[in-house]
């Protein structure tokens, strides 16, 4: 089943897979399952995402009752993508799961190298950095024995996350580049480049020299409140307040009527860094406040994990910086130490400069 691309609705490919699907009879079947998955996952960025969670749980169990390997395949990964997010850890933890012993009973290659690209995703949410480490090994093996360039882009590309986490910016720069080259034409391979440039010229304090990349992304997805957050980044002098201020009303205004998908935390969490130098010191924040955030420890990534920003609860503390909240502030800045801690005292570059 070919992934999602980012942003992009296929419109005509909608109306075909329901037209098939309303010419199928009503009884199980594995095509019915697989059209089923598949539409699942082209109403993703589509104005129609209330749909996504019961037809992608539909396409599940229909693929269980039949007990067509093929068809689970392809359910489960729609599935995941359909609880991408701050919420559902431990169902997209489950679905990692089953898709790896799925492809081990079934000796499905390419199914075990997606079930292992999500449970990276996973055990970064969870800060399980050994399995992280662990499981991009495998990839790249797998992806040496599966020679296509999508798998080779997959593997190089978490490579270069797991690099720049390690702190190791010429490393992951190289391994960033490799693998844009391994996709050139492909939009999933612009924007998980785009994101790992961002985030190494931030940390190296340069995140002016991609305006223009964020400016035509906007421009092309204007829906991305994400990449609207970068270019207002990449605008913004530390401590600029009117801007800053326009940023926040911006994410204020948008943010409660977007999905709460894999896009929605780093939106929060960018945020959270353009507003704590401000410290405008209003009694409310104009953000989502920490019943909102996804919980302390979490790790933010996109569905295919290219990057990540730390733990939650880094943010959580910047926000309450935000409205003087102090204790609780620290509060969330021991829960992040206790995390790393946890983690066996793993630095990590980024904006959380754990």
């Amino acid at each position: 089943m070919r992934e999602v691309r980012g942003g992009v609705v296929n419109r005509p490919l909608v109306g075909l897979l329901r037209e098939a699907l309303d010419a199928l009879p009503a009884s199980d079947s594995p095509l019915r399952a697989r059209l089923l998955a598949r539409l699942s996952l082209e109403l993703t960025f589509s104005d129609d995402t209330e749909l996504v969670e019961p037809i992608s749980r539909e396409a599940v169990e229909l693929a269980r009752r039949l007990g067509d390997a093929a068809s689970l395949g392809g359910a489960l990964r729609a599935r995941w993508m359909a609880v991408w997010g701050p919420d559902g850890l431990e169902e997209r933890s489950a679905l990692a799961e089953e898709t790896l012993r799925l492809a081990q009973a079934t000796g499905d290659q390419e199914m075990e190298l997606s079930g292992r690209t999500r449970r990276v995703a996973t055990s970064l949410q969870s800060g399980d950095t050994r399995m992280v480490e662990a499981d991009i090994t495998a990839c790249a093996r797998l992806a040496d024995e599966l020679p296509m360039p999508f798998h080779q882009w997959t593997a190089t590309t978490m490579r270069a996350m797991w690099a720049l986490l390690q702190g190791s910016l010429d490393e992951a720069e190289t391994l960033a580049e490799q693998a844009r080259s391994l996709q050139p034409d492909g939009p999933n391979a612009f924007f998980a480049y785009n994101d790992q440039l961002e985030m190494l010229r931030w940390v190296q304090g340069r995140p002016h020299e991609l305006r223009q990349a964020w400016r035509d992304q906007v421009a092309q997805f204007p829906r991305f409140v994400y990449a609207r957050v970068w270019v207002s980044l990449a605008d913004t002098e530390p401590g600029e307040a009117a801007t800053t201020r326009s940023l926040l009303q911006f994410l204020a205004d948008e943010l409660p009527n977007r999905p709460r998908d894999g896009l929605w935390p780093p939106a929060v969490a960018v945020a959270a860094v353009v507003a704590a130098p401000a410290r405008f010191g209003c009694r409310r924040s104009p953000l989502p406040g920490p019943a909102a955030v996804p919980n302390p420890g979490y790790r933010r990534h996109d569905a295919h994990p290219v990057m990540c920003f730390g733990s939650a609860s880094f943010y959580l503390g910047l926000l309450a910086t935000v409205t003087a909240r102090w204790a609780e502030a620290g509060d969330h800045f021991e829960a992040r130490d206790r995390r790393q801690r946890a983690a066996g005292g793993q630095a990590v570059a980024g904006p959380d400069p754990l």
